[in-house]
């Protein structure tokens, strides 16, 4: 990982230079036994950090989450400093991970193993840092993409199955814990919204903006009947088995508006 440093205000054509960087390759503890070397997907800064505190970044490895900071007044020394790391041996491959508009502490994961994990770094959850696992009858192969509400009661998942999953987020628990909660069932599923791998998905208000890498399409679209305003819905509401719908637009039972 680097850490850049950008021009001054008056050096406007000076182009940022590396001030440090810092890796994994030689500690164990960060790399799996088939592993050499430590390979980074994604690395985002906590936006929800007061401006006077210290900025918050995680950066996602094969088998791990690093939560770091990122000093200003360190002069020579090294400005990032490894605050937590998660690693969950039964997960494989994580390829993305959003942060909880309602709780900076509460980080969600997408990972090969077709599961969506909650994740705390409050030190209550130290012990057990992973709080819930949405995972069972929602994917069949990897994920790439993972998305909060903005009221952080709702996910959004999707992969190379090119399945768009909305789950609803149960309370998660305030206290320390030994064991996750599962949810197994999402409370809407389609693959009716593009035909190939959807390798990114977001939430613009209660619509939704999914892209098809391969098929060079951003699709803005609701699902019907969704709104946010009103209560969280249980788990036992969530439909089961699960009906996954084809790829046509024309289809009268289509659960989904494209706009």
């Amino acid at each position: 990982m680097t850490y850049v440093v950008t021009a001054k205000e008056d050096d406007i054509f000076e182009l940022p230079k590396l001030r440090v960087s810092f890796g994994f390759e030689n500690d164990p503890r960060f790399l799996g036994p088939d592993e050499s070397v430590a390979e980074f997907f994604d690395v985002k800064f906590c936006p929800y950090q007061p401006l006077d505190q210290d900025a918050v970044f995680a950066a996602v490895s094969r088998k791990h989450v690093f939560v770091c900071k990122l000093s200003k007044h360190t002069g020579d020394l090294n400005p990032c400093e490894i605050i937590r790391v998660i690693r969950d041996e039964d997960c494989l491959d994580v390829n993305d991970l959003t942060t909880s508009p309602t709780d900076p502490s509460v980080i969600a994961s997408a990972s090969d193993d077709t599961s969506v994990r909650i994740w705390s770094i409050d030190p209550v959850h130290r012990a057990q840092p992973c709080l819930c696992i949405f995972a069972g009858e929602g994917h069949s192969w990897s994920l790439l993409s993972v998305a909060f509400h903005d009221n952080g009661n709702y996910i959004l998942s999707s992969g190379h199955d090119q399945v768009i999953n909305l789950w609803t987020v149960p309370d998660l628990p305030s206290n320390a814990i030994t064991t996750p909660c599962q949810v197994h069932y999402p409370h809407f599923s389609t693959s009716a919204v593009h035909g190939g791998i959807v390798d990114c998905v977001a939430f613009f208000g209660d619509y939704i903006l999914s892209r098809a890498c391969h098929d060079n399409i951003i699709v803005l679209w609701r699902i019907e009947g969704f709104s946010s305003d009103g209560p969280k819905q249980p788990q036992s509401t969530a439909p089961t088995p699960q009906h996954v719908l084809s790829a046509s637009y024309e289809d009268p039972d289509h659960l989904t508006s494209v706009l």
